[in-house]
């Protein structure tokens, strides 16, 4: 494996050519080989959301991101039935369009994400549409989570088609729909341009089946879900897992509905009884008014608790019916699950994380950013490629189970260059520094220290770190953005402000003054 001691740098670098920042544990998904799957799979209605992968100036956590999705649905809970505007247009708004005088197609909620909002990750997205259905409609927190990545993808699979709402949803929804409806799949386009619909089932009563999960998980969105590189393989399941819930739920109420039925029915058939014995009397003795109108009465009695009886079976029939279509739809996917599943192990057989090399690859041949990528050395196939492009400098340090690197943009509403750390199982950022480093500052390994140049505010100095991005010490004159930093066994060499080369001690980065 290449760098396995950490005095090596990786220099080589393999030619091809929010708000919110919450770190997420490792993956449990299959690791599989990302490149083959993409180049086999990718299409133009493959949905890959683009996020802004590098440090934040500032960090939330997720509970804070999920409050957000709270807040907006407070003045629903407990109000479903009534159409309401809650939140900030210019940051985030939620319309509760529902209509309970229509009952053809579906109501919906929509969460517009304002022109001033600064989430830039989907599971941020994610994270805030989960908090709503938390609160909303008493969703736990894992369903919520599943329910909230079908929306998101369901909402970028149809972005723009308006067509395809104003099919399945009432008119007070589409009345409120632009050509913004849905998502973009690349952050930056989200503020000011994005219409989130949330189909609600009738009633919207809260539960289980509030959210209409065969509207948001429909063959589109699924074949969608199967070309990403894991095939979407846990959320799919959890899905499945829904669905048959939702099944045991409405096949219990069919069952429910169905006794009702029958107590209704035995009230009618004994109401048409006396109808019939009231109208006999009332035929023997047609000047008998007072039998006349008990029997218009007993027959009217009978007519409308017929009715009763009518709509507690059709209620039955819609319930049984509900239970047997969410159980088909996870059976069906539950044969899709299983039959990717078989396909993910073929493709990943032989791959052992202890055969992975670490490179770059040059994602911005203009400003120099690459991305990595893991190599089965074995095999020599890429089996690894990190969502992450923003990698500066074109320099990585090897530490065992993680990479250090610099990495980030600056320009974004709260992007920024940091010092970060890359879990290599993952190849996402699980640490970065607290301080801001410079755009062009060099990043050099001398043992278990590492050495950079940061930004503090309109002013740049040499700083060192630990493996664990703390802060060891930072230099008291103030250097230039993209100084060469050059260490020898008894100081390390900088430009300063003005371009002179000075010399400062490698324990606390004081300026040694020079003879």
């Amino acid at each position: 494996m290449i760098f396995k001691k950490q005095q090596k740098v990786l220099l080589a670098v393999f030619m091809a050519g929010g708000l919110f920042s919450f770190y997420t544990s490792k993956a449990a998904a299959l690791d599989v080989n990302r490149t083959e799957l993409q180049s086999a799979n990718e299409s133009a209605d493959t949905i890959v959301f683009q996020n802004y992968e590098g440090p934040h100036a500032r960090i939330d956590s997720a509970q804070t991101i999920t409050n957000i999705g709270t807040q907006l649905a407070i003045s629903i809970t407990d109000n479903t039935e009534n159409a309401i505007n809650t939140g900030s247009k210019n940051r985030y708004y939620v319309i509760h369009a529902v209509d309970t005088s229509v009952k053809e197609k579906l109501d919906a909620d929509i969460l517009i994400l304002g022109e001033n909002v600064g989430v830039d990750h989907i599971t941020n997205v994610r994270r805030i549409i989960s908090g709503f259905l938390m609160q909303a409609y008493k969703y736990n927190p894992e369903d919520a989570s599943t329910i909230a990545t079908f929306i998101t993808v369901y909402n970028a699979v149809y972005r723009g088609k308006l067509d395809t709402f104003n099919a399945k949803y009432k008119e007070i929804v589409t009345q409120n729909l632009t050509s913004s409806v849905g998502m973009d799949t690349n952050y930056k386009m989200w503020p000011g341009n994005t219409q989130i619909v949330i189909p609600l089932s009738e009633p919207v009563d809260g539960g289980l089946s509030t959210i209409d999960t065969s509207v948001i998980s429909d063959k589109d969105v699924v074949d969608s879900m199967r070309e990403t590189d894991d095939r979407g393989i846990d959320e799919r399941s959890n899905m499945m897992d829904i669905k048959n819930r939702e099944s045991e739920i409405a096949s219990e109420q069919a069952k429910d509905a169905q006794k009702e039925a029958v107590i209704e029915q035995a009230k009618a058939d004994e109401l048409k009884q006396e109808a019939a014995e009231a109208q006999k009397i009332a035929n023997e003795n047609p000047d008998d008014l007072q039998a006349q109108e008990i029997a218009e009465q007993k027959k009217l009695d009978a007519t409308e608790q017929q009715k009763k009886a009518d709509l507690a079976a059709a209620t039955a029939t819609e319930k049984q019916n509900k239970a047997d279509k969410k159980q088909n739809e996870a059976k069906n996917e539950n044969k899709e699950i299983a039959k990717d599943i078989k396909e993910l192990k073929e493709k990943t057989q032989g791959y052992s994380e202890a055969d992975v090399s670490y490179g770059l690859q040059l994602a911005n041949d203009k400003k120099f950013l690459s991305k990595i990528i893991g190599i089965d050395t074995k095999n020599n196939k890429i089996v690894k490629t990190s969502r992450l492009e923003a990698i500066r400098n074109r320099i990585i340090y090897d530490i065992g189970t993680s990479l250090i690197a610099i990495a980030g943009e600056n320009g974004g509403k709260n992007s920024a260059v940091k010092l970060v750390s890359i879990d290599k199982e993952t190849l996402q950022i699980a640490k970065e520094s607290e301080q801001a480093v410079a755009e062009d500052s060099v990043l050099i390994q001398q043992g278990s220290v590492y050495y950079c140049v940061i930004q503090d505010g309109k002013n740049y100095y040499i700083a060192s770190y630990d493996q664990n991005l703390v802060l060891k010490a930072k230099s008291t004159v103030g250097v230039k953005a993209n100084t060469p930093i050059v260490i020898d066994s008894k100081s390390i060499m900088v430009n300063n402000e003005k371009g002179a080369v000075i010399r400062l001690s490698p324990s606390d980065l004081s300026e040694i003054p020079l003879q």
